[in-house]
């Protein structure tokens, strides 16, 4: 094997694994669950996005190291396949930059906010307002935006592992619609999220109070400086 297939092949192990540490959760459920968790209340399956992204990734990486031309059973139709995310590519290297990146950005917020950290929306104990929490207030949510983008872009493309098993036309009619498809994606993940961002902040202010609004007025939301 090549050196630079094989760094290829670590690279993805290493932002799986980091994937699978943004998806799964970092704590427990909380006993109390705050009334109006609206985004619990679509999530039928919170853990569901850890076993099917690692689905994606290990069927990925099982067709770099193959052989991706003759029909196999992790692959009828090879044909189906588009070679650019099976190695070292301008598309592969960006997919791969997020996810190391923005990967270790959403841990760090598991590891500041510590047991106060749960997928369900829930009043934490303490207000945290230092390290990573110092200069942004959401930072798990931009985290996994872009972990979890950067994953649909590399391993759940139509002409990508899952192409293997659909039909042609199929494969054709989802290349002609994966730019509607993509935006329609990120509006969908930015309303939800959007609406969990609101429901956060309204809890922690009645929570916290003051110390809450002069935290939120010197921090930024999102990114430093620009939103």
């Amino acid at each position: 094997m090549a050196l630079a297939s094989f760094l290829f092949i670590f690279t993805m192990l290493v932002s799986c694994w980091i994937t699978r540490r943004c998806f799964r959760r970092p704590n427990p459920p909380p006993t109390s669950q705050h009334s109006k968790d609206y985004l619990l209340a679509i999530n039928i399956a919170p853990n569901a996005r850890e076993f099917i992204f690692l689905v994606l990734q290990m069927a990925h990486i099982a067709l770099t190291i193959q052989d991706r031309i003759s029909p196999s059973l992790l692959c009828p139709k090879p044909a189906n396949l588009n070679a650019q995310y099976f190695a070292w590519t301008p598309y592969t290297c960006i997919a791969l930059l997020v996810i190391l990146t923005a990967g270790p950005f959403r841990i760090s917020a598991f590891r500041h906010l510590g047991t106060d950290f749960t997928f369900e929306l829930a009043k934490p104990k303490r207000l945290v307002t230092s390290g990573i929490y110092r200069y942004v207030q959401h930072p798990s949510y931009v985290g996994d935006y872009l972990v979890t983008m950067a994953n649909f872009a590399l391993f759940a493309n139509p002409d990508g592992w899952i192409g293997c098993f659909l039909p042609d036309w199929i494969v054709e009619m989802c290349g002609t619609l994966k730019s509607p498809a993509w935006i329609a994606l990120n509006m969908i993940y930015v309303v939800a999220m959007g609406t969990r961002v609101l429901q956060e902040e309204k809890m922690l202010h009645d929570t916290f109070g003051r110390a809450w609004e002069s935290w939120h007025k010197k921090t930024a939301r999102f990114i430093p400086g620009i939103i």
